[in-house]
C-alpha cells in the first residue's frame, strides 16, 4: 500500500511539473489532426515532465485508446507552461537537458554500452526537480529526480544514472554502462569546449 501511495503522490506532484509551451502547443496540434501515436511521441520526448508523464499513461493503456487520447489532451490543456519571469531561466534549464540527452544517446550509440533510448530518457530527465520545483536555486536534486525514474524499467538503471549523474567518472568504474554514459554526457555538456573536441 505504501508503494502504490508513493506512486500517486508522484504522479500527482508531476502535474505541477513546468512544460515548454511550445511543445504543449504542438502535441494539441497532434492530437486536434489525429495524427499517428509516433509523430505525438516525438513532439513529447523533447520535454522532461511531458516525456515522464507519457511514459507512465503508455505502461497503463495504449495511446491510441481513445480514453487515453481524452487523457492525453485534459493533461496537454492543464500543464503549467513556462512564462515570463521564468522563461528565461527555464529555457536555459531545458537547453541543458537537451543537451545531456543527445551526448547520452550520440554515446550510447558509439559505444554500444547502453540502450540509446535508455540513454536519452536518462540524459532528459537528470535536473528534472528544477521542472518540478520552478527553478529553485542551486544544482538540481539528483535523489528527487531518480525517484521519478524508479520502476520505469526492469533494471532500475535509469534511475541509477539520474542519481549519480553528477559523481565524478573515476567513481563509476565498475558502474552499469548507462550510467557511465550518462556521467560522461554531463561532464561534457558541464565542459562546453571539450564538446567541441568530441568525435
Amino acid at each position: 500500500m505504501g508503494g502504490h501511495l508513493k506512486n500517486l503522490l508522484k504522479k500527482a506532484e508531476l502535474t505541477t511539473g513546468l512544460c515548454v509551451p511550445g511543445v504543449v502547443a504542438e502535441a494539441l496540434e497532434h492530437l486536434a489532426a489525429r495524427n499517428r501515436e509516433t509523430e505525438l511521441v516525438a513532439c513529447l520526448r523533447v520535454d522532461p515532465v511531458l516525456s515522464l508523464r507519457l511514459r507512465q499513461m503508455a505502461s497503463e493503456r495504449s495511446l491510441d485508446d481513445p480514453g487515453q487520447q481524452d487523457l492525453l489532451r485534459a493533461m496537454l490543456l492543464l500543464a503549467p507552461v513556462a512564462d515570463g519571469t521564468l522563461l528565461a531561466s527555464f529555457a536555459e534549464r531545458w537547453q541543458m537537458s537537451l543537451t545531456v540527452a543527445h551526448l547520452a544517446q550520440g554515446l550510447a550509440r558509439h559505444s554500444g554500452g547502453a540502450d540509446p533510448e535508455a540513454a536519452w530518457t536518462a540524459g532528459l530527465s537528470h535536473n528534472l526537480a528544477l521542472y518540478l520545483h520552478h527553478g529553485a536555486a542551486g544544482s538540481p536534486d539528483a535523489e528527487l529526480s531518480a525517484a521519478y525514474m524508479e520502476g520505469l524499467d526492469a533494471g532500475g538503471w535509469l534511475a541509477d544514472a539520474v542519481r549519480y549523474h553528477a559523481e565524478p567518472l573515476a567513481r563509476g568504474k565498475m558502474a552499469h554502462p548507462l550510467v557511465r554514459t550518462l556521467q560522461l554526457a554531463y561532464l561534457l555538456a558541464m565542459r562546453q569546449q571539450a564538446v567541441d573536441n568530441l568525435d
